[in-house]
């Protein structure tokens, strides 16, 4: 049973004191969950960590265990950055991301601050706590070097476009070069995004929605979608081996939702129960489990969705 947003006392509890933060679980996320900021290395999370304006951690009640974090930069007196904001997949949907924008911007000394953020997927999540695209007085210089964000490192022309009838023999051999590590976990060389034809592909892209991830103008990533009773159903998504790693597969995902019509209310997928890489993705992106199937000589499959709304996924950068 999920606590609501009014009853997470009865099994967490929320501090913001430095010394209980847990640097194994921050540092674990950060550096292997997370879809911003993976460059960074233990030393340099430990140093953030230690310089921040103000953390917030929360515990959970009956293991003692950290299951969410958020930590800020500010000069105390008028602007605030809020980052690193998680919860861990398994805490999710119990409120505990709220809570913690909520105790580090609305509660105590951040309250008089303007605060600012960085997100690909949680806007809703944040637009509940007062945060709007900004106006045209606010400007970035991205970080420059070799060390810069894994997105960063998309070339500059990286771009999500919709897939046409012409791409299908570029899309077909990216889905099989995509899919070959998922047939070495299952140990099934017959998966079927391995042996559909370039004749049912085709027919795919004339009956589902399809887009493409372009740099450089090669290809790197694809997924489709259907919609069916208003829910609109994400498969095979697919990133080259080479460009995973980089937020391609998350910004696959964002525009199949952002390009459903009003009438979709919901978001399906599904997964091997064996493929902890995607269930991770998944779960990050706001998606819950809602059954498993079992499958003859296998593990299974795992079936996620999500609600359409404000609510969003929690994680940010």
């Amino acid at each position: 049973m999920h606590e609501t947003d009014e009853g997470w006392q009865a099994a967490y509890t929320v501090t913001v004191d430095r010394a209980r933060v847990d640097l194994d679980v921050v540092g674990w996320f950060l550096t292997t969950q997370a879809y911003w900021g993976r460059w960074r290395t233990r030393s340099h999370i430990e140093r953030q960590v230690q310089d921040a304006w103000r953390v917030v951690a929360i515990h959970h009640l009956g293991t003692g265990a950290m299951v969410g974090f958020a930590r800020a930069v500010s000069d105390g007196i008028s602007m605030g950055y809020l980052a690193d904001v998680f919860v861990l997949a398994e805490h999710r949907g119990r409120g505990l991301g709220r809570l913690l924008v909520r105790t580090m911007v609305d509660d105590g000394p951040g309250a008089t601050l303007r605060w600012l953020l960085h997100t690909a997927d949680a806007h809703g999540l944040y637009a509940g706590h007062g945060f709007s695209a900004p106006d045209s007085t606010l400007l970035e210089r991205p970080r420059p070097g070799p060390e810069a964000e894994p997105t960063a490192r998309v070339a500059p022309d990286f771009a999500v476009r919709t897939a046409a009838a012409a791409d299908a023999g570029e899309l077909l051999t990216l889905q099989r070069a995509a899919f070959v590590s998922e047939a070495q976990v299952y140990a099934d060389p017959l998966l079927p995004p391995l042996t559909q034809s370039l004749a049912d592909l085709v027919a795919d892209l004339a009956s589902m929605t399809f887009v493409k991830a372009v740099v450089a103008g090669r290809i790197v990533g694809t997924a489709r979608a259907r919609d069916e009773a208003g829910t609109r159903h994400i498969s095979r998504l697919a990133v080259a081996p080479d460009q995973q790693g980089r937020g391609i597969g998350t910004a696959l995902v964002a525009a199949l939702e952002a390009g459903a019509g009003p009438e979709v209310t919901a978001f399906a997928l599904f997964t091997g129960a064996d493929s902890a890489a995607n269930l991770s993705l998944y779960r990050h992106l706001g998606y819950r489990e809602v059954r498993r199937q079992a499958l003859p000589g296998g593990p299974g499959l795992v079936h996620l969705e999500k609600r359409r709304g404000p609510a969003g996924s929690l994680p940010q950068g």
